[in-house]
């Protein structure tokens, strides 16, 4: 099995994988549109590396979600939006007076 890593950063979950036998690629998430993502079985697309969550440039979020209109497995973690799921993240301005 072919799977699909996009993250800008490393962990400890693209590892793990690493040590099962599927076969793990990490691509980078704005050159999505530019990979062949047919060859890939499923996607894990990891966001937790920074303080905001990973937000997909729309040529590349659409060659993704093309991917998961094909029923293929996918598994997102802090992004700013994929599919149907938005997440908007506020910043609290702490202003004294």
């Amino acid at each position: 099995m072919k799977i699909a890593v996009i993250t800008a950063h490393d962990s400890d979950l693209p590892q793990l994988l690493r040590e099962t036998d599927a076969e793990v690629q990490t691509l980078h998430p704005n050159k999505l549109e530019e990979e062949k993502l047919d060859f890939y079985a499923s996607f894990v697309v990891l966001g937790g590396g920074g303080e905001v969550p990973l937000l997909l440039e729309p040529k590349d979020r659409k060659a993704l979600e093309k991917q998961i209109n094909k029923w293929k497995r996918t598994f997102v973690e802090y992004a700013s939006s994929i599919g149907n799921v938005y997440f908007h993240l506020l910043r609290v301005l702490d202003i004294s007076v």
